[in-house]
């Protein structure tokens, strides 16, 4: 329903309606009338590996929200909620509307804001709390709504800078950066092995220092595709090998990584979920400690992060 302009913020158009540049439809979509036999298996060949993405990527925000060490007493929503995103893709965009999915790291981060810190002895012990409610995504969601649909929403919408927006979204992405053990470990790149946490006490650092190279590899290579098709329009069909690298990561952990490292290894260092092994680097707050030091613990969640 809103088109970012690169010059200034969102044009919203004067009425609520499908609109994607300088195309401006109804709510029945009528792109197959006129698509041919050729545009149909083109569509279908690239939405293979969009399909993959969204698998993995509703699987892995699932597993973010959904932390042993939140101790959450409602039950999982593993397959429930993939059920939702496959119906909402299945119709939704009949009506000209875009596909949906678990967001990262949007959805874990709504998590950490609606759970309460008890201090770090707590969070360190696994005693967190989270406030499971429907309550607060829903009224999430309507708002953003209720801000397309009504005039005066639209028209403060049309006012958001770019720079805002941009912040925004750099913001989001950095914060989750800190929540993963591949940014625990970029700190320990150099870091005395003698103040490793003791997760890792059991790989010695060369062979974690390769395991983050081999991380980052992957990790450059992905952003490479996605910046190639975003900056290049000529290179535009490599945005959809991006989902194929994620998949590739499926084979290469299984059938190539234990020929680089050993099963005890592999156990501590490819373990972003239990407690015991994920770890965040932050500055020691103790005073008696040599400014150089670091205090190691669980990766815990502070209500209002977000």
């Amino acid at each position: 329903a809103s088109t970012f302009l690169q010059g200034g913020g969102f044009a919203i158009g004067p009425t609520f309606q499908p609109q994607w540049g300088s195309y401006s439809g109804t709510w029945s979509n009528h792109l197959l009338d006129t698509a041919g036999g050729g545009t149909i298996l083109a569509a279908a060949v690239a939405g293979v590996p969009i399909t993959i993405f969204f698998f993995f990527d509703q699987n892995v925000s699932s597993l973010l929200c959904q932390k042993a060490e939140m101790h959450l007493s409602k039950g999982s929503y593993f397959h429930s909620s993939f059920q939702c995103m496959a119906v909402f893709n299945a119709v939704a965009p009949a009506f000209g509307l875009p596909f949906v999915t678990g967001s990262l790291p949007h959805s874990p981060q709504l998590v950490s804001a609606l759970t309460l810190d008890r201090g770090e002895a707590a969070a360190a012990a696994g005693n967190l709390h989270v406030y499971e409610n429907r309550v607060a995504p829903f009224m999430m969601y309507f708002c953003i709504g209720a801000a397309l649909v009504a005039q005066p929403g639209r028209d403060l919408i049309s006012q958001i800078p770019t720079a805002a927006v941009d912040g925004i979204l750099i913001f989001v992405g950095v914060s989750g950066l800190f929540e993963t053990q591949l940014w625990a470990r970029l700190f320990l790149l150099a870091t005395d092995p003698a103040h490793f946490p003791p997760a890792f006490s059991r790989v010695g650092p060369a062979r974690m220092h390769l395991f983050t190279a081999v991380q980052l590899a992957a990790l450059g290579l992905a952003w490479s595709l996605n910046g190639l098709a975003m900056t290049r329009p000529a290179l535009a069909p490599l945005g959809l090998c991006f989902p194929l690298v994620i998949v590739a990561l499926v084979p290469f952990r299984l059938y190539v990584m234990p020929h680089l490292f050993t099963t005890e290894e592999l156990d501590v260092l490819d373990n972003e979920y239990e407690s015991d092994v994920l770890t965040t680097v932050v500055p020691a707050r103790n005073s008696n400690r040599a400014s150089s030091s670091w205090t190691y613990g669980r990766s815990r969640s502070r209500a209002g992060s977000v």
